[in-house]
């Protein structure tokens, strides 16, 4: 390792590659030049974390060179040992090309130690380079090329809003997808390593940013959601993944919507109330299988009903009779 001595104080010259998985590339298995538009991906370090907030570099920012494998390279600076914030730049010039939404949230800060350069990295070479893998998360709105082998789909709570923070990935030893974080509607999308005709991915729901405190009966509902998620796929065909839904209105007995009128479902966590319109949905976990479920409607100002054996489809959102509160 070669040392400068600037100032009374050793500075380390070295060299970073942060290495973007490119998610297009590696899930679909082209070359390069049949991938389809593709925007490069421009990372760069943005500033050194202190806490909770993130400084500004003393030093001149480094300037990347960037490879045609994607890689962004920062040769011979100046860099002590810190933490620092790693920034996605996006290309302004090319808006229709595919990009990716963000970094992964767990790997935007690099720890930098240029004495240790190969830590916590096996099998790479422990010259004074760090080999970085920087993970991105592809999104749900993508112009994927035609033909991309993708797995779509949503996954809501039970009240219909997305799993804020939410990640879905492969389950352990299963790598032939991309992961991705769930959209603001709870949409998310996987590119698939198609190297067959069709097969199945085993999914995982990474919940560990997710605050099942924002909803009545979340925690409940977070332990009813399957460890693994079995989803089929094809080659060079998109497929979606939906979960089983139920759909209904409440009125008055004069035939007004009523709005704010609870509907609670036997056997099954959290409540849902209904929308200005008299509208309401629930939403079971991932995997729920076709069925039937006693519903209870209630509001302050008239009695209850229940309406027995109401039957939903896996995998489809089945409409609930209209109840009429009286």
């Amino acid at each position: 390792m070669a040392n400068l001595v600037v100032a009374d104080r050793i500075r380390h010259v070295a060299t970073i590659v942060l290495r973007p998985l490119d998610a297009l590339r590696e899930a679909l298995g082209r070359p390069v030049n049949e991938r389809g538009p593709v925007r490069p991906v421009h990372l760069r370090l943005s500033g050194r974390v202190v806490g909770a907030t993130v400084q500004p570099l003393n030093e001149p920012a480094p300037k990347p060179i960037e490879n045609l494998s994607g890689d962004t390279i920062y040769r011979d600076f100046r860099l002590p040992a810190a933490t620092y914030r790693i920034e996605l730049v996006r290309d302004p010039r090319r808006p229709g090309d595919f990009v990716y939404e963000d970094i992964d949230p767990a790997q935007r800060d690099l720890v930098w130690n240029p004495a240790a350069p190969g830590a916590g990295l096996p099998g790479l070479p422990t010259h004074p380079s760090r080999f970085v893998v920087i993970r991105l998360f592809p999104s749900a709105g993508y112009p994927f090329p035609t033909g991309s082998t993708l797995l779509r789909g949503g996954l809501l709570w039970y009240d219909g809003t997305a799993l804020d923070g939410a990640v879905i990935e492969t389950a352990p030893g299963v790598a032939v997808l991309s992961r991705s974080r769930l959209g603001s509607r709870g949409d998310f999308v996987l590119a698939v390593r198609a190297t067959a005709a069709s097969g199945t991915a085993n999914l995982q729901l990474n919940l560990t940013d997710v605050d099942a405190a924002t909803r009545p009966g979340g925690v409940a509902y977070l332990a009813s959601l399957p460890a693994v998620w079995p989803a089929a796929w094809e080659r060079a065909n998109m497929r979606s993944v939906r979960q089983a839904a139920l759909a209904g209105t409440v009125q008055r007995s004069d035939g007004r919507l009523l709005a704010n009128a609870t509907i609670t479902l036997a056997g099954r966590p959290g409540l849902v109330t209904t929308n200005d319109a008299g509208r309401w949905s629930y939403y079971f976990p991932p995997l729920t299988a076709s069925g039937a479920v006693n519903i209870t409607v209630q509001h302050p100002d008239y009695a209850p009903v229940t309406l027995n054996n109401v039957a939903f489809t896996a995998d489809r959102t089945a409409a609930a009779p209209t109840v009429v509160l009286s």
